[in-house]
C-alpha cells in the first residue's frame, strides 16, 4: 500500500512516535532505542489462549501528536461540526475539545482552506507504544518483557491507485510463515 501511495508522493516522509504515560513509577519505565518511555496500561479485553487482546490501542491525541497549531484547530472545527451527542456511537454529551482520529485524517488529506491549512498526503504517522505486563492481570506475564505494539496513521488520499487486500493484509500466521517463530 505505501509503495503504491509513493507513486503519487504520498507517504514518502514518516514521523515516528514513541508514545508512553508520564504518571506511572519508575518501575513501569523501559528504554527503547536511547529514548527512557513509561510503559502504558493497557487491560486484556478478551481471554484467548494463543493471543492478548485489548480493546483500543491509541487514543485520538497520539494521532495529533505532529500537527500544527493550524491542522489541530482545523481537525478541532471539523470534529465539532460533525459531533452529534449521539450516545448511541458513544459521543459524549458537550462538544469534544479534542480532534477526532477520522477528522484528523480528513483534514490532513484535504486541507481546510477555513484554516488555511493545506494538504499534506506525504507523511505518514508511525506510533509506538510499549506495553506494561504487569497491568495486564494476568498471572503469566507478570515480570515478562514489554510488548511492543504499533498503529499507522494514514492521512486521507485522493489516490485512485487500488491495492488487493492480500497485498498487505496478515496475522501471526502469515509472520510466522515469513519469518519463522520468534519466542
Amino acid at each position: 500500500f505505501i509503495q503504491e501511495m509513493n507513486k503519487d508522493g504520498e507517504l514518502v516522509n514518516w514521523t515516528i512516535a514513541l508514545v508512553g504515560k508520564e504518571e506511572l513509577g519508575p518501575h513501569h519505565e523501559r528504554t527503547l532505542g536511547g529514548q527512557l518511555v513509561t510503559m502504558l496500561k493497557r487491560g486484556r479485553s478478551a481471554e484467548h489462549k494463543d493471543r492478548y487482546s485489548i480493546k483500543t490501542l491509541i487514543s485520538p491525541r497520539d494521532q495529533a501528536i505532529d500537527l500544527s497549531e493550524e491542522e489541530w484547530k482545523a481537525a478541532l472545527a471539523l470534529t465539532q461540526r460533525t459531533w452529534r451527542g449521539d450516545k448511541d456511537r458513544n459521543q459524549q454529551a458537550n462538544p469534544p475539545a479534542e480532534p477526532h482520529g477520522s477528522q484528523i485524517r480528513r483534514v490532513l488529506g484535504d486541507g481546510s482552506s477555513e484554516h488555511g491549512v493545506s494538504p499534506r498526503r506525504d507523511r505518514g504517522l508511525l506510533l509506538l507504544y510499549l506495553i506494561d505486563p504487569d497491568a495486564s492481570g494476568h498471572p503469566e506475564l507478570k515480570g515478562a518483557d514489554p510488548v511492543l505494539a504499533w498503529a499507522i496513521s494514514f492521512p486521507a488520499s485522493t489516490s485512485t491507485r487500488t491495492v488487493s487486500n492480500a497485498a498487505y493484509m496478515g496475522n501471526n500466521v502469515l509472520w510466522e510463515e515469513l519469518n519463522g517463530w520468534v519466542d
